[in-house]
């Protein structure tokens, strides 16, 4: 499975699933029971690199002032839930963190965990075994510019920060 049957399966579960997080994940598991277990490991492969690319400080940023904190199983949260928000919003955080003033519009929490199941418990549903999994070593630094706490991020993303801080005052 490359990237585009990858994005086609996630923004296929967006479209129909809205903003109801258990909703999309049932698309995708319907999707994905039309695949070979092969398929459904390479699906997870595609997610794990491309929730690895997103791994920046610009984004934690993000994370840090939508969720109003954000640890380090938090962002990988934020990472997943972005990933689940298909590929234009993907993309466009990517290129501009302070873009998802936009796509965070109505959202009580912006974190999905439970999306990072979905391949495995379907590959060992199929096949009685373990997905074979690529391991993300969160011992590797982020991408980009490290920021220090509030002061900078008013500088970095003054979109969300005025969207999520006029809330704070």
């Amino acid at each position: 499975m490359d990237r585009h049957e990858f994005w086609q399966i996630i923004n296929t579960a967006k479209e129909e699933g809205g903003d109801n997080l258990p909703r999309r994940l049932e698309v995708m598991e319907r999707q994905l029971r039309q695949r070979s277990p092969a398929e459904i490991a390479e699906f997870h492969q595609v997610f794990w690199q491309v929730s690895r690319e997103a791994y920046t400080w610009d984004l934690w940023a993000a994370a840090y002032i939508i969720n109003g904190g954000c640890s380090d199983d938090g962002f990988e949260y934020f990472r997943w839930w972005l990933i689940s928000a298909g590929e234009k919003a993907y993309t466009s955080a990517l290129k501009d963190p302070d873009s998802l003033v936009e796509v965070c519009k109505g959202e009580d929490n912006c974190e999905f965990e439970d999306i990072a199941s979905v391949a495995p418990n379907l590959y060992e549903e199929l096949t009685g075994k373990s997905i074979p999994q690529e391991v993300f070593e969160r011992t590797q630094e982020p991408k980009g510019k490290r920021w220090e706490e509030d002061d900078e991020l008013d500088a970095r993303l003054p979109r969300l920060c005025a969207a999520y801080r006029e809330n704070d005052r």
